[in-house]
């Protein structure tokens, strides 16, 4: 997988979390007593990025991480390696990291 797959990938996921986002803002206002977590495209989300991280070679959940606990990237959480750290900061950042 090219850096520019691998872009277009994470940015079209990003836009459908965001999108996912809104949606749960909007049912929030029309049921805001409801205890429901809307769990719409999860799934989708999930097996997105299994193929991504297939895709790419990888087996240790760097893509998840970075979208999910990184926040992509805005966390600017360290990874280490080999006692080197590398801040993963953007999409680059952690496609050049799981390329090493």
């Amino acid at each position: 997988m090219t850096y520019e797959q691998f872009h277009k990938a994470i940015q079209n996921l990003k836009r459908f979390m965001d999108k996912q986002d809104k949606l749960k803002a909007v049912l929030q206002v029309i049921s805001p007593s409801g205890t429901g977590v809307v769990e719409f495209g999860n799934q989708f989300i999930d097996d997105y990025i299994d193929v991504v991280e297939q895709a790419l070679g990888h087996e240790y959940d760097l893509v998840s991480w970075f979208i999910f606990d990184n926040e992509f990237g805005q966390k600017n959480m360290v990874v280490t390696l080999d006692g080197k750290k590398y801040v993963i900061a953007s999409v680059r950042d952690i496609y050049d990291f799981i390329m090493l």
